[in-house]
């Protein structure tokens, strides 16, 4: 919608002389001599692709006659030499001479008299200034981008002013602001609560600023951590790989304890609400609420549907998917747009945008995107599968067949090899890649440890306290 200013489109050309043209006019006195006349020859230049459609018209002295101006139209008549004043007389109240619509000239015997009138169309357009501020902690450093009307996309400094001049008046929307850190979020200026999928519509009004501020809160990031759940106190622990900086996420009373998912990229949380009562006729968990690390709420989710348990991020961080009750497959993006049932199916485990799902029944299932199930991990059975990072291996809880007591932590192959990571009699779940797929971390009755995906090394022991369960590993 902003127009670029200084681009001459058109010049019109009037060859302008009043008077009868049947008798030549007397000179005055009386004397019976013809008064000497001249010419006045007008243009006009545009100097900006806005003028109206309509004709301009044109004024000599105070003659009540207008002559009109148009695209190789010329009009030829003698003016009696003399001060002559031109006005020019515009369609649209908005366009007029950028200098004055008034000419004086003066009219020589025999001579022509060139008036160029300079029209530019300011009168039509306003502008708009944009103000961002970015707060919080961890912010974005290197802007932001927000298209105004239909131009493309515009630079944002973090903390900064975007003026857009000389934008034609009426509505125009501010929309598509992109570059926004996975830890930040546009907050509403009143409520000061998340706009997930933030547009401004203004108006512009003629030689007038309107003046849009935007607010952008930035969150605290875990990139690179380990974290779990405490059943005992309800509290979401994180620590680094080697054990150092245990520390809990205050969350409390915002989620099901121990119904989470942490975004592969240790900016947000996906959790199950309500009060965990999932049983025949209660409502129980009531949806899937997405939050960042602060317990600041970005949206919750499938509400409608009841009992939604086990949220999963997909691996590029941009969709939330889940169970609901009756078994159907829920997904939704990250911001709680776009909220879709995607099928019937078990629980999931989406790990990229377009890749396959993997479900899990008595065995581990490989489902070939929301085809119907095409291969299963075979020898051993198991559950809680995941995909390592290339998406070449999946880490799951495995059991012989003729073992039914053993449940030990598993790596296998698309190609059905598999290697066994643990043994002992306890029960290892809940494992969770490294970002370099080189590390598992898993659960057991004895604590949550780390160990190399390949089987070497020895299991290394998390200072988690008693009673921490499902570790999930941010990258």
């Amino acid at each position: 919608m902003a127009r670029a200013a200084g681009r001459p489109l058109a010049a019109f050309v009037l060859m302008l002389a009043l008077g009868c043209g049947a008798e030549p006019l007397p000179v005055p006195g009386g004397n019976g001599e013809e008064q000497a006349t001249g010419f006045v020859r007008v243009a006009i230049e545009h100097l900006d692709a806005d003028a109206p459609p309509e004709l301009f018209r044109f004024r000599l002295d105070q003659s009540a006659e207008l002559a009109q101006l148009a695209p190789g139209l010329v009009v030829t008549r003698e003016v009696p030499i003399g001060t002559r004043t031109l006005t020019l007389i515009s369609p649209d109240p908005g366009c007029a001479d950028v200098a004055s619509p008034h000419r004086t000239v003066t009219i020589t015997p025999g001579g022509t008299t060139d008036v160029t009138f300079r029209v530019r169309c300011d009168g039509r357009f306003g502008s708009l200034r944009v103000t961002v501020r970015t707060l919080g902690v961890e912010p974005d450093t290197d802007g932001y981008r927000l298209r105004v009307g239909a131009d493309g996309p515009r630079a944002l400094d973090p903390d900064g002013v975007l003026v857009v001049e000389r934008i034609l008046a009426g509505p125009i929307s501010l929309h598509e602001l992109a570059g926004v850190a996975p830890n930040c979020a546009v907050q509403d200026e009143v409520t000061g609560r998340v706009v997930p999928t933030p547009s401004w519509n203004v108006t512009i009004t003629p030689r007038s600023q309107v003046s849009v501020p935007i607010t952008i809160a930035c969150h605290p990031t875990a990139r690179n951590r380990i974290f779990a759940h405490n059943k005992t106190t309800g509290a979401l622990l994180v620590v680094h790989p080697d054990g150092s900086g245990l520390a809990e996420l205050d969350l409390r009373g915002k989620y099901v304890p121990g119904d989470y998912a942490l975004s592969p990229d240790g900016t947000r949380v996906a959790v199950a609400y309500g009060n965990g009562n999932d049983g025949p006729g209660l409502l129980g968990y009531q949806g899937v609420r997405i939050m960042f690390l602060d317990g600041t709420v970005i949206a919750e989710t499938f509400s409608e549907h009841g009992g939604v348990r086990r949220p999963r991020w997909s691996r590029d961080n941009r969709y939330v998917v889940a169970k609901s009750r009756d078994h159907f497959i829920l997904a939704t993006r990250a911001d709680g747009t776009d909220q879709r049932v995607v099928r019937p199916g078990f629980d999931p485990d989406l790990y990229s945008a377009n890749g396959p799902l993997l479900f899990t029944g008595s065995c581990t299932q490989l489902a070939n995107g929301l085809d119907q199930p095409s291969r299963w991990v075979e020898p051993l059975c198991g559950e809680y599968p995941t995909w390592s990072p290339d998406g070449t291996r999946i880490a799951h809880t495995c059991r012989d067949a003729a073992l039914e007591s053993e449940h030990q932590l598993c790596v296998s192959t698309l190609s059905g090899v598999t290697r066994i990571l643990t043994s002992g009699p306890l029960l290892n779940a809940f494992p969770a890649w490294s970002s370099d797929g080189t590390r598992l971390v898993y659960w057991n009755q004895a604590g949550i440890h780390v160990i190399d995906a390949d089987g070497s090394g020895a299991p290394t022991w998390l200072p988690f306290p008693a009673g921490s369960v499902m570790p999930q590993w941010s990258w």
